[in-house]
């Protein structure tokens, strides 16, 4: 028996009843608000850490890219939620699985006597969450990814307490079905006596996302009373990967019905397809290189070509399955391209602000987004990580091993 898991689930369990009898009055206390405020208390930051973002005031960021001297000289403001000054992975995801693990706990799928082993499939992202709760938690899980994922990145996630299993290749699906499908076939065949668990965030995370945006209303309200040239939400920048950080976004400021700007790279156009209506470029204009050189690694395609653009970003082929509802939310699809946030991360890093691809793409396009006295809202996902600046990657289709297993290498 793992004594940090009991401890865990007996602190949840503890928190469950605090809450829930501080929400007796409220008109709601679903359990994914619940799950969202037990994240947020700090009976479980002792355990885990700082997994949700606060909302910083991030303009003069914003105004490096678009090359005004300072925020002031607009007038404009640009806030982010912080994922990558929390703890742990320093990631969204971090927060997202938390929040879903917690809600199986309050729900009693979980329990402290039966010890999961934790399974999920998805990026890089989802796959540094869930080793930090197997590790934090002295758990053992399961993560399946694509195998257009180069070799040295699955190979980076794999710990003593994290295998990695890549799916095998299914031409008739896309390539977001492909491993998902797996995930499922991998749970009904390895399932039995053994107590696995899948969160599901692909599925669950648009939920989890709002109700963490919900509770933070209140956040965003503050900041907007306190400053006399803002009263209101006039923008929210997402790049959309799983759905959950757009949901978050939406909610948080939904108050203020913002416009729901996505941005999309050029190359990809999932959301282009998806909602041709107003579909625009991106304003835009580096002035040449900055700083070091930001090199766009080389991922070595497949005949088939399937992988358009040399970073891995929020989608492949097809846009989440359980994310449809998002859809006629959107107001806008701005496309990019590889060259402007590259120049625009160059931009940043040359100040010594390393970010995420997806983090600099949504900082841009806020950027653009900023006019007098308005607010844009947006996020930042992650910190600059390793293989965004790894030259010469080669997508994972090692020819020597004959099946997609658990990497030993």
């Amino acid at each position: 028996m793992s004594n940090k898991w009991k401890e865990f689930v007996e602190c949840i369990l503890d928190l469950e009843l605090s809450i829930k009898d501080r929400n007796r009055d409220s008109m709601t206390s679903s359990d994914y608000i619940v799950a969202a405020q037990i994240c947020m208390d700090t009976g479980f930051v002792r355990h885990m850490g700082k997994l949700v973002p606060e909302i910083e005031n991030v303009s003069d960021l914003a105004a490096k890219i678009r090359h005004i001297k300072s925020a002031i000289d607009n007038d404009g403001r640009v806030y982010a939620l912080r994922f990558d000054k929390t703890d742990g992975p320093e990631n969204l995801k971090a927060a997202i699985f938390g929040g879903l693990l917690v809600r199986s706990i309050l729900s009693g799928k979980l329990t402290a006597d039966r010890i999961p082993i934790l399974v999920d499939a998805g990026n890089m992202n989802s796959g540094m969450a869930i080793r930090y709760f197997c590790e934090k938690l002295g758990l053992k899980g399961t993560y399946i990814m694509s195998r257009y994922f180069p070799l040295d990145m699955r190979e980076n996630l794999m710990s003593d307490s994290l295998q990695v299993i890549t799916a095998p290749p299914k031409t008739d699906l896309s390539l977001e079905r492909e491993f998902y499908k797996y995930l499922v076939s991998y749970l009904r065949k390895e399932g039995k006596g053994r107590n696995l668990f899948s969160p599901f965030h692909a599925k669950h995370g648009l939920k989890m996302g709002a109700a963490f945006g919900l509770i933070m209303q209140s956040q965003l309200k503050g900041i907007i009373d306190v400053d006399p040239k803002i009263n209101s939400v006039d923008s929210c920048v997402s790049v959309i990967g799983s759905g959950a950080s757009y949901s978050w976004l939406m909610n948080i400021s939904k108050k203020y019905a913002p416009r729901m700007v996505v941005p999309e790279i050029d190359c990809s156009p999932v959301y282009v397809n998806r909602v041709p209506k107003c579909i625009s470029r991106s304003k835009v204009h580096s002035k040449g290189d900055h700083g070091e050189k930001f090199n766009v690694p080389e991922i070595r395609r497949p005949p088939d070509k399937r992988i358009t653009s040399p970073i891995l970003g929020p989608h492949f082929e097809e846009a989440n399955p359980f994310a449809h509802e998002l859809d006629n939310t959107i107001s806008n699809v701005i496309t990019y391209s590889d060259s402007e946030w590259v120049k625009a991360s160059n931009l940043l890093y040359a100040d010594g602000i390393r970010l995420g691809n997806s983090s600099v793409v949504n900082l841009m396009i806020a950027s653009a987004e900023m006019d007098k006295n308005n607010l844009i809202l947006t996020a930042i996902y992650e910190p600059d990580r390793w293989y965004y600046r790894k030259t010469n990657q080669e997508a994972c289709l090692d020819d020597s091993v004959n099946t997609y297993g658990h990497l030993s290498c």
